[in-house]
């Protein structure tokens, strides 16, 4: 890749089959070891090459402008597999957010029904002995679930953000392929276009399933982030409740 002939480079019939392979196997890297170790293992020259890989054939011959081509929708198809990934990555965190939202919902239930069948009840029989107690207890697990709610929160918006990014990119590299794809019809080579194409319309199948995965996600997500509202209107309420109450017996005292 260091070679300052880049035509040479593109008319090797070795070097696209060669560069994919290296996608390949890069794409396995990333999904088997996290970032931070495949940023310690990748040198910098791999990570200009996957930079630089569209603008390989900006000083080529036009002989070789077809091999450019390939190269360009073997970069492509490699983005578009990543997508995949990172759509795979969105659905598990999904998941993972409804459950912990459901744990949640969970550990607040009896705390609800322990403020409505017990506290409140008592308060209007005006048996307020040992109550303040009780109160402070339960304001203090509201405040919990009330941080744990909006760490949850977070997370929900960062992937909804990384969601609708991905999914523009899908569609940006889909067309993208799909362009290159036409343009190799100009070229006149017929192993350059059956190439090209064979790596574009597997870019193009990727990134459809990309783009259904990841707005499936965003559905969820969104629904997620709707009930996640609620319940901070019902820990806003129970918690005011709470203290209204303590006020109460305090001026009593």
């Amino acid at each position: 890749m260091k070679s300052s002939s880049k035509s040479v480079l593109l008319q090797d019939p070795k070097f696209v089959p060669n560069l994919l392979e290296c996608f390949k196997a890069l794409h396995k890297l990333f999904q088997e070891t996290d970032w931070k170790t495949v940023e310690a293992t990748i040198t910098k020259e791999v990570k200009n090459l996957i930079q630089n890989v569209p603008n390989l054939a900006t000083n080529a011959k036009d002989v070789a402008f077809g091999g450019g081509l390939v190269v360009l929708s073997a970069y492509l198809l490699y983005k578009s597999t990543e997508l995949c990934a990172r759509a795979e990555d969105l659905a598990q965190n999904s998941k993972k957010h409804e459950n912990d939202f459901q744990a949640l919902q969970e550990e607040l239930t009896p705390i609800k029904a322990l403020i409505d069948e017990e506290i409140l009840p008592q308060w209007k029989n005006h048996n307020t002995a040992k109550m303040v107690k009780s109160i402070e207890t339960l304001i203090t697990k509201l405040n919990r679930n009330a941080n744990v709610l909006s760490v949850l929160v977070d997370r929900i918006v960062q992937d909804v953000k990384q969601g609708s990014d991905d999914r523009i990119w899908s569609v940006s590299y889909g067309i993208a392929a799909g362009v290159v794809c036409v343009g190799s019809l100009f070229t006149g080579h017929p192993v350059v276009y059956v190439m090209a194409c064979g790596f574009g319309g597997g870019a193009i199948a990727f990134c459809f399933m990309s783009y259904s995965s990841v707005s499936e996600t965003l559905e969820k997500l969104q629904l997620l982030k709707t009930d996640t509202a609620k319940i901070r209107i019902e820990i806003t309420k129970y918690r005011a409740t709470l203290e209204v109450e303590r006020m109460k017996i305090e001026m009593q005292d």
